[in-house]
């Protein structure tokens, strides 16, 4: 049999990817990081570090944070909105382009070797080992931890199941705003779309930029997006300076469908690859970070010998990350069959948006 060339190979480096290889260099693991363009770069996303996301971030992200928010503006279209204080627990708004690239340099200082613009296009289960392909080469591992977002065309191949959950669509912007929201501090949320929002978040401080865009589980609202978003837009009196929807960025996010099983021998899914987006708020960048962490942590385990699968990390998921979840694709099943009651209730009842602000920032240990 063949030597190993790692321990641990891991694809992708964002979030979830970068943050596990992290973990498993500082257990002083040899660790491979592949990515198929160049980490770092620019993706489409809010980049709103809730608290579940900073409290437990293990690198300095201060000199990235491009604004503060604390408040959460909930609507329904045009009128009524309710402000919903998130205390202390407030929101980090940060380029993600940044945060991936502070993630894996800090891997790389731990020891972690990082590999640019080299796709995996094979993944090989063997006997004690996983191979991975390349158009480079090949490598042999422990244990391979796919996080390669939500395309993620390699977990088909391994015999994975599809995220359980809604695969929504989401077109976003992001660039420096001619005329602002009155909302300025605040997360805005309209819930006037079919199965999904419309959100417009400041990055104060950060020459008046901000982040707007439109999400749906609906598929065949897919070509009225644009619409949907510009009209929005001039709901909430948000003018970017260059930008229209006409050009906004499209994503796709993986929202969490339930339990389901995210290794197969000795590879398992993260983030976004395992389905694991809040239902709710669309979050990934927390749940990814958890995911990583507990796949780094599962991943040492085979590498030291006393398990010979991943199994403990579909287990860990479970434990750790399920109850939350599933609490917000309640809240997401309440808020979009009825947005306009719950906003209501919302608006009347301090206990109730309590509940909300606890569901936004409770903790994925």
């Amino acid at each position: 049999m063949a030597a190993l060339t790692h321990d641990a190979v891991v694809i992708g480096a964002g979030p979830a990817g970068a943050l596990a290889s992290l973990h498993l260099a500082r257990q002083g693991r040899r660790v491979l990081v592949l990515e198929k363009a160049r980490a770092g770069r620019d993706k489409p996303c809010g980049g709103g570090l809730t608290v579940r996301s900073w409290r437990d971030l293990e690198v300095p992200i201060d000199d990235l944070v491009v604004g503060r928010v604390g408040t959460a503006d909930l609507r329904c279209g045009p009128g009524r909105s309710v402000r919903v204080p998130l205390g202390a627990k407030e929101v980090l708004m940060v380029r993600r382009r940044d945060l991936d690239r502070r993630i894996g340099e800090s891997a790389e200082q731990a020891g972690a070797e990082l590999h640019h613009c080299e796709a995996a296009v094979a993944i090989e289960p063997g006997d004690g080992a996983v191979e991975v392909r390349t158009g480079r080469g090949r490598y042999r591992a422990a244990a391979v931890l796919l996080a390669t977002g939500a395309e993620a065309p390699l977990r088909s191949a391994l015999g994975f199941a599809p995220p359980a959950g809604t695969m929504a669509v989401a077109l976003e912007l992001e660039g420096p705003a001619r005329r602002a929201p009155s909302a300025v501090g605040a997360f805005v949320f309209d819930y006037a779309v079919p199965g999904g929002y419309a959100w417009a978040f400041p990055k104060v401080g950060h020459e008046g930029w901000w982040n707007a865009g439109i999400v749906t589980g609906h598929t065949g609202l897919g070509p009225e997006l644009r619409s949907r978003l510009a009209r929005f837009l001039d709901e909430v009196g948000l003018g970017f300076a260059t930008l229209t929807p006409e050009r906004a960025t499209g994503r796709r996010i993986p929202f969490w469908g339930g339990r389901r099983t995210l290794h197969r021998g000795r590879v398992a899914l993260l983030g976004d690859a395992a389905g694991l987006a809040d239902p709710f708020f669309g979050e990934g960048i927390a749940e990814a970070l958890a995911s990583g962490r507990l796949g780094a942590r599962a991943a040492g385990e085979v590498v030291d010998g006393r398990r010979t699968d991943l199994a403990g990390y579909t287990a860990a998921v479970d434990a750790h990350m399920r109850t939350h979840l599933w609490r917000m694709r309640q809240a997401a099943r309440l808020v979009y069959t009825a947005p306009s009651t719950t906003l209501r209730i919302l608006s009347t009842s301090a206990a109730a948006r309590r509940l909300v602000t606890r569901a936004a920032t409770e903790r994925l240990r």
